[in-house]
């Protein structure tokens, strides 16, 4: 893969942000030029996926990650 940290999910109670059918949230962690490779990624989607917009918000490191994981609903707790 690209070679960045952090987690992903799906979200589906916000509807304020991402619609009634919800969206996916990432926090990535990696140089700068993987994390650009990785956008351009999430921006495509997977094929049974239509993504209408990404939003970047720019941040320093809070924690570090190791590995991508997959999270269900709260990135501060796996099980949830």
């Amino acid at each position: 893969m690209i070679g960045v940290s952090g987690w992903v999910r799906n979200v589906y109670d916000k509807p304020e942000i991402f619609g009634v059918s919800g969206g996916v949230e990432v926090l990535i962690q990696a140089e700068e030029e993987k994390v650009n490779q990785m956008i351009e990624v999430l921006k495509k989607g997977p094929p049974v996926a239509h993504v209408e917009e990404v939003e970047i918000i720019w941040q320093d490191a809070k924690e570090v990650f190791e590995g991508l994981r997959l999270l269900n609903k709260n990135p501060t707790n796996p099980t949830n």
